[in-house]
């Protein structure tokens, strides 16, 4: 309290309080300034970059294991809950879950007359 009255007293000079103070309004103006800066980069990047991006997109749509895996997601989805598949998404192992909706997949997929065989389960999953 003692140094905010005497810089209040004193003889137009500033002192270190007011100095502080004006140092880090300048600095607020400064970030605010480099926000806007940093949002006009970042407009500029990605407009450089979105025809990389759309033909990165168009290659992955015509790739046939991205189609493949695309086609599991929805099947798996549509045809067990999703209740049921948080559920076998919790059990350890070592397949990652991308792995699991395939291969649920391909075993909907298969014919009826047809075996399935699991191979080196770790697990159970």
């Amino acid at each position: 309290m003692k140094l905010r009255q005497d810089a209040e007293e004193s003889d137009g000079n500033p002192t270190a309080h007011q100095t502080i103070n004006r140092l880090s309004q300048a600095l607020i103006v400064y970030l605010k300034d480099v926000k806007t800066m940093n949002i006009g980069a970042r407009l500029l990047k990605n407009l450089f970059k979105s025809p990389f991006r759309l033909l990165k997109t168009f290659q992955r749509l015509l790739d046939p294991a991205y189609r493949l895996q695309h086609r599991a997601n929805i099947a798996v989805g549509s045809k067990i809950s999703k209740d049921r598949i948080q559920l076998l998404e919790q059990n350890p192992g070592q397949s990652s879950d991308r792995e699991c909706r395939l291969l649920a997949h391909l075993a909907m997929e298969a014919d009826d007359s047809g075996s399935i065989v699991e191979i080196g389960t770790t697990k159970e999953k």
